[in-house]
């Protein structure tokens, strides 16, 4: 996923969850993105401007050569003695502190009245003082403990035209905290119209930039410390303390009066460039969340065994420890790179590949900035490593956000997919709970209809035997024995959920075989073609067996002959029932429909079904017919 606004904007969200603290923070993002683009725009234009004009200049003066006394006079001392040197010079004298005055002469060409000449230097360590012709132009800020850091900035002094002569002696005395870095680049006097320029692209590239960079990588670091509090991926961690590690060693390059004292403060910049390599090393690592414990605790011990020794040296013991500190950590970083190096060999990862090509270039800049401070060679002022590394902070910060992105919008993917799932879950927990609620209905309604079988098997049932064994005459005997056999029908038949009709069909056979026989009437039962696996549901099965019994008591009722026949038939998805005797059902238009006809017309209704009434002289039918799909 790309790093864009609406990339941003979902970071915000999520490490805040507030849509107007979201808001307010993108226009406080906006606002320095859009200072730091006019910063480097006008860099940008005044950067080749400044170099036109170095280039142009024809009165301004270079000096490349001067004379040296190593001298602590706080005024210009005699340099009679003086040795000559080449500018720029470095130099290197016993103690921690150390004061050299350097002297040159200068005629210039012309000068015109009320124009402002300058005295201009690009590159001092540490600080610098300037006198002409006796007397003090001015100086970089405090010249005594502690010192005034100029080493990153250059310094610009104007000349009174006054004091210009003919002949004029310059001596610059230069104070240096650390003597091993000790140094006066080339000075140039000239128009101060013609210095300013070139002061300025190098005050914007020296000092405005590093500022810029600090503030940047200080954002960065808020920013992957911030993603880290929320997911808990070490190498947000250590990334982060890298970025804010390189802002603590930044200060140093544009701060030029100290807020602590100088030997703290020098332990500090030590220390955290030190685990500024420490915590590449480590990132370099957790990138393919690969953990080595007893190597990292063995190095995070030894880091802190470092640090006090460090912390708890004199002045002088520190300077002496600081390059061994400093072989140890980038020991460490360089086990990280080839760790890193050796993973890409393996899964040859496109982010791995541009991590090593960035660190390439790095140790190009590095090799170049050991040069300089190694005095091998003097290609001008400034460090390479001051403008190469920000640069690889930003990009792997660009890279480690992009993934997070990535994983952020996996998340989301995997969260929308999850409430799918979780949605579809509760359709069908709402889907079974209802079955469940008609289980526990059915169930309470088969409770209810086992209780009235049960009552009416014990009052009813016992009466209508009664009744048989009293009946006066065999008509009435024959219409208690039918409302006995159809309460028995019911009582031995309590619902169920599903029935197979082959077998119920084969039970009523039997029944109404008992109950024709108890009437001295022979029965003919025929089964066409009902499928084995014809399943109904307890309603349908009963309303059919009602209709049955009723038919049957009808033609007992009615009968003349002593056959009663009865056909089950399944043919093209359709239940035929026919119930048929040779009785005299000349009259069958003339009766009157009674409760039972009409209960056997409701019941095939409610089954989509046809039932149909024929007769004649010689014998007559009911007939009902409803469908069935397999």
């Amino acid at each position: 996923m790309r790093l864009n606004g609406n990339g941003v904007i979902k970071i915000i969200f999520y490490l805040y969850g507030s849509k107007n603290k979201a808001s307010e923070l993108m226009d406080c993002l906006y606002a320095i993105l859009n200072g730091a683009i006019k910063i480097a725009l006008i860099g940008l234009v005044l950067l080749p401007g400044s170099i036109a004009n170095a280039d142009s200049r024809q009165r301004a003066i270079e000096v490349t050569q001067a004379g040296l006394v190593y001298s602590d006079h706080l005024t210009p001392p005699d340099m009679q003695k003086a040795d000559p040197v080449l500018l720029p010079h470095h130099w290197n004298i016993h103690g921690l502190y150390g004061s050299a005055w350097y002297t040159f002469t200068f005629s210039p060409d012309s000068v015109t009245l009320n124009e402002v000449w300058a005295i201009y230097i690009p590159d001092v360590i540490m600080n610098a003082q300037v006198w002409l012709n006796g007397v003090l132009i001015g100086s970089g800020g405090q010249l005594t403990p502690p010192i005034a850091r100029q080493w990153h900035s250059p310094l610009m002094f104007s000349v009174p035209t006054a004091l210009i002569q003919t002949d004029n002696t310059v001596h610059i005395r230069v104070v240096a905290y650390t003597n091993r870095h000790a140094k006066l680049g080339s000075v140039y006097i000239g128009p101060e119209t013609e210095l300013q320029s070139r002061f300025t692209a190098d005050y914007f590239t020296s000092v405005t930039l590093s500022i810029i960079s600090g503030v940047v990588t200080f954002l960065l670091a808020g920013l992957l410390f911030s993603i880290w509090l929320k997911r808990r991926e070490s190498e947000y961690f250590w990334f982060a303390l890298a970025n804010l590690m390189w802002c603590v060693y930044n200060v140093n390059i544009f701060v030029h009066n100290l807020p602590v004292k100088e030997q703290f403060w020098e332990k500090i910049v030590f220390l955290s460039s030190g685990w500024l390599a420490i915590a590449i090393a480590f990132s370099m690592i957790r990138l393919d969340k690969k953990h080595y414990p007893y190597i990292e605790k063995y190095l995070l011990a030894s880091c802190g065994i470092w640090n006090i020794i460090i912390v708890f040296s004199s002045e002088e013991q520190m300077f002496v420890l600081f390059p061994y500190w400093l072989q140890f950590c980038f020991v460490a970083a360089c086990a990280g790179i080839a760790h890193l190096a050796w993973q890409w060999t393996k899964n040859r990862k496109k982010q791995n590949a541009i991590i090593l090509f960035l660190i390439f270039f790095i140790a190009i800049a590095g090799l170049h900035d050991v040069a300089i401070q190694s005095y091998w060679i003097d290609l001008g002022t400034g460090l390479w490593l001051d403008y190469s590394l920000p640069l690889f902070f930003l990009i792997m910060s660009y890279l480690l956000v992009s993934r997070f992105l990535q994983a952020l919008d996996e998340t989301e993917c995997l969260n929308m997919e999850l409430e799918e799932r979780i949605h579809h879950a509760g359709k069908l927990l709402e889907k079974n709970y209802q079955k469940i609620l008609a289980m526990e209905k059915l169930q309470a309604i088969t409770q209810e209809r086992q209780r009235i079988h049960r009552d009416l098997h014990d009052s009813i049932g016992a009466k209508l035997l009664s009744l048989v064994y009293q009946s006066a005459t065999d008509e009435h005997e024959t219409l208690a024995r039918s409302a006995l056999a159809d309460l028995r029908g019911v009582v031995q038949h309590p619902p169920k959920s599903i029935n197979n009709l082959s077998d119920v069909v084969y039970k009523w056979k039997a029944e109404c075989f008992k109950r024709c026989n108890e009437v001295d009437i022979s029965l003919i039962f025929h089964v066409y073609h009902v499928p084995a696996d014809m399943l109904f549901t307890t309603e349908v099965t009963q309303s059919i067996y009602l209709i049955l019994t009723e038919a049957l008591s009808n033609a007992i009722k009615h009968h003349s002959s002593h056959t009663i026949t009865i056909v089950v038939r399944y043919r093209l998805n359709y239940l035929k029932f026919t119930v048929k005797d040779q009785s005299d059902y000349s009259k069958l238009k003339q009766w009157q429909q009674g409760v039972g006809m009409h209960n056997m017309q409701f019941r095939v209704k409610a089954l989509n079904g046809k039932i149909k009434w024929q007769g004649t002289h010689t014998g007559g039918q009911v007939s009902w017919i409803f469908p069935y799909t397999p």
